[in-house]
């Protein structure tokens, strides 16, 4: 199968080196912005091996999005080399990283403020400098870069991930799906799917969340949030994908476009169309071990290739060539410049909004129109 033609997450550098990157400079401060209503009650973890264990040890407190995004992309960047501090004041000056609870919606960014705003599955801030994405086919890079700068990346790696254990040898009896049910296509969730797969031998398990890092028992991850031309999820990450590679099973996925932008051989998973697809697939991979050998075998490179460590060179890559060049031109800028800015930024809302409106009104003029013509016709 030749290289994917969908846009990539490491297209300018598959695999970007911090030799290539050069240090932090001095003069440009970074943080990473928690605000103080949503600053944790006990003792932080200090690493990204502690994240996890932190996060089980206070379950139902902390295990949301806001600090996947947060605290441990601080404790990453860190690691990384970027000096990063977590706050929990807008400090005054610098490169401020948080999500869109960290940005007030009609909040504006001071004289000396470049706001980045991780957007993870919120929209994006109208007045935030750069933009972080999970999917290089998000509807942002539809804009003009010079006015809506954004890069993508994936989502890091399930904390303590722990993969297949090898004593299962090449038992294949449990297929599993790691994520909200909610988000999994209604065909999924019916109670009768279940027993369609257990009509190949099979038991289907959904993991819950407090396990997501537990791959131990698994022999195959499934995931399909829809299917169809329509399901391409374009603002979500490739995460699934990910995990399984790390988790050392084979994977079997619906054509999303995170999915689709890493996908470089037909090891990389098997796509499918239909829950029909999914038992295909299931069969297929039940009947012929040397194919599963051969998909986690290549899992292992892919995991090589896109792991926590070349995740956050890529943060680092855009931060340093991006947001820094960014952060000194905004403190530059005159005050006159500077409104110019928000008022650019105000036009263009103000037109994607319109032609939402517009989108919204179309479709409830011609819906009942098509409906009246169809049995007409």
């Amino acid at each position: 199968m030749p290289e994917s033609p969908h846009p990539s997450y490491f297209s300018r550098d598959r695999a970007p080196s911090p030799e290539n990157l050069g240090p932090w400079p001095e003069d440009v401060p970074i943080y990473v912005y928690l605000p103080a209503e949503f600053w944790p009650t006990v003792p932080l973890p200090e690493s990204p091996g502690d994240y996890w264990p932190w996060q089980q040890a206070n379950w139902g407190q902390y295990n949301k999005g806001l600090y996947d995004w947060t605290l441990q992309t601080s404790l990453q960047l860190r690691t990384a080399g970027v000096p990063c501090a977590l706050v929990d004041q807008l400090p005054e000056d610098g490169i401020i990283l948080t999500t869109p609870p960290g940005f007030a919606a009609g909040a504006r960014p001071g004289r000396r403020q470049y706001w980045v705003c991780i957007v993870g599955d919120k929209g994006r801030h109208r007045w935030t400098h750069l933009h972080v994405v999970q999917n290089p086919h998000d509807d942002i890079f539809q804009k003009p870069r010079d006015l809506w700068p954004a890069f993508s990346t994936p989502f890091w790696v399930q904390p303590s991930l722990t993969p297949r254990s090898p004593d299962r040898g090449d038992r294949f009896e449990v297929a599993a799906y790691f994520g909200r049910e909610r988000e999994l296509d209604p065909a999924l969730r019916d109670p009768s799917w279940g027993d369609r797969v257990a009509e190949l031998g099979l038991t289907w398990r959904v993991i819950p969340p407090e396990a997501w890092h537990d791959y131990r028992a698994v022999d195959v991850a499934i995931a399909a949030r829809g299917f169809g031309p329509g399901a391409r999820f374009n603002w979500k990450p490739p995460s699934k994908l990910v995990n399984a590679w790390h988790g050392q099973v084979p994977a079997i996925l619906n054509r999303e476009d995170g999915f689709r932008s890493l996908r470089r051989s037909e090891l990389d998973y098997i796509e499918v169309r239909s829950p029909e697809e999914i038992l295909t697939a299931l069969q297929k991979l039940r009947d012929d071990p040397a194919l599963r050998r051969a998909m986690v075998a290549n899992g292992r490179d892919r995991a090589e290739e896109v792991n926590n460590r070349t995740i956050a060179h890529l943060w680092q890559r855009e931060l340093l060539t991006v947001a820094v060049p960014g952060y000194r031109r905004w403190r530059r800028w005159s005050g006159g410049q500077q409104a110019l800015f928000f008022a650019l930024r105000t036009l263009a809302d103000w037109g994607d909004r319109s032609k939402a409106t517009l989108r919204r009104w179309r479709g409830r003029l011609t819906g009942p129109l098509k409906a009246w013509l169809r049995p007409h016709r």
